[in-house]
């Protein structure tokens, strides 16, 4: 990259580790700090996913991803908000008029059009090709156990067997 005084620098992707109580977060960074992670499309693919059977409002989109990753993916409501206010702008859904006898009508539901159908259909076709979930989960398992070392790495596999498959 060439900047202003004609120096030449390299951008390099560091791989970053951040752990929280319950999280690890996994992210691309290059030397200015600049996230290189394009999160926009993982999260149009969720709030597709979840609006395909029926339409949802911005706080349930939110509650139903906390939910469904027991707790793990927690996003910000300017996050979520700023999606739906784009992906509207983008045709892909719209605000869908319920009908509900609702005390809170001031909410607004969205739904897929059907454009945002056939991108919903695009974007499964290019989830195991793009996001290859089975290396990430066994990459980020690698350096779990390199990290936090064979018995807790033992520790973590007897959970993942009591919550997926017991």
């Amino acid at each position: 990259m060439m900047y202003g005084d004609g120096e030449r620098t390299e951008t390099k992707k560091i791989l970053t580790l951040s752990f929280t109580e319950r999280n690890i977060t996994l992210r691309n960074i290059n030397r200015r700090g600049v996230d290189l992670r394009k999160t926009h499309g993982f999260l149009k693919f969720l709030l597709f996913s979840l609006m395909e059977d029926q339409p949802r409002y911005g706080y349930e989109l939110i509650q139903k991803i906390e939910d469904e990753s027991e707790g793990y993916l927690q996003p910000g409501q300017g996050t979520v908000y700023g999606a739906l206010e784009r992906l509207e702008g983008e045709g892909w859904i719209e605000e869908v008029d319920l009908d509900e006898d609702d005390e809170d009508s001031s909410r607004q539901y969205y739904g897929l059009t059907g454009e945002g159908r056939e991108e919903l259909e695009r974007l499964r076709g290019k989830c195991e090709e793009e996001i290859n979930p089975v290396d990430q989960i066994l990459g980020l398992m690698y350096i779990y156990r390199f990290l936090a070392g064979k018995e807790e790495f033992e520790v973590l596999l007897e959970e993942i067997g009591e919550e997926f498959f017991d």
